[in-house]
């Protein structure tokens, strides 16, 4: 199965090759930059998108060669965003979200994997971690049993074979409470458990433009943020319908060991 405009899985449906692709194009920006937060600032850069693009990988400055890479091997993530764009409504085109261009996955794939980097070590001295799973990783084969928690809903473990309980399951050995992403204001959450632990840190596992947009947040509130991408977006807002998506397990375990 094809996410709506992204699929990180090669023909095995793996995306282990995505993730020490995306490891290595970090690497090599790091070599001119050397200063992950220097360059996660500059991906973060509140202007123009587009204006942010051509000046990191524009023909006009010095990384017209990483550019070229960047665009060469990831695109082949992105081919479906072209057709989605195409057929949006009116009212969808003014939805950033909705609205990511293909040229922005691009940014936000590197820009989480630089993010992971700054915030690993902040976030495992975090005292109060949280984790926060898109509902759409829930097996939808049988009836969902999650209930609302504290601040979102929580993972009853009904379905073995279900990504939010096997998710939930492997952060829970990391010390790190995991809820159901589904209604709340995330603004709001965030704002509130800062207040109530000051230590707090967040990860995020979500479909791309999302993942960034809650790890931007957490980063304008001082809140050491994680992400894992989900390897295909297939939620309600993408399709109309409620589709099942999943996630690479290795490479959460991987961030937090």
């Amino acid at each position: 199965m094809r996410g709506k405009t992204y699929t990180l899985g090669g023909p095995s449906g793996s995306s282990v090759e995505y993730f020490q692709l995306i490891r290595n194009i970090a690497d090599r920006y790091l070599e001119e930059y050397q200063d992950e937060d220097s360059l996660l600032a500059l991906l973060r850069d509140s202007g123009s998108r587009r204006s942010l693009f051509r000046r990191l990988f524009g023909s006009d400055n010095d990384h017209k060669d990483l550019s070229e890479s960047l665009s060469e091997y990831l695109s082949k993530y992105t081919n479906d965003t072209a057709e989605h764009l195409r057929d949006l409504s009116i009212t969808d085109r003014f939805d950033s979200i909705i609205a990511t261009k293909e040229e922005e996955y691009h940014l936000n794939m590197l820009e989480i994997e630089v993010a992971n980097r700054v915030n690993r070590g902040p976030f495992r001295e975090s005292e109060y971690k949280m984790a926060l799973m898109a509902h759409c990783l829930r097996d939808f084969r049988d009836y969902c049993r999650s209930e609302p928690g504290e601040i979102e809903y929580l993972c009853r473990h009904c379905e073995k074979e279900c990504f939010v309980h096997t998710g939930s399951m492997m952060l829970e050995k990391y010390g790190i409470k995991s809820y159901i992403s589904a209604t709340m204001d995330h603004k709001k959450l965030f704002s509130g458990l800062k207040k109530q632990h000051p230590g707090l840190g967040a990860l995020g596992i979500a479909c791309i433009p999302q993942l960034v947009q809650g790890m931007r947040l957490c980063g304008m509130l001082d809140i050491p943020a994680l992400g894992v991408p989900l390897d295909v977006n297939r939620c309600a807002i993408w399709l109309g319908w409620t589709g099942v998506a999943w996630f690479n397990l290795e490479e959460l375990e991987t961030l937090l060991s």
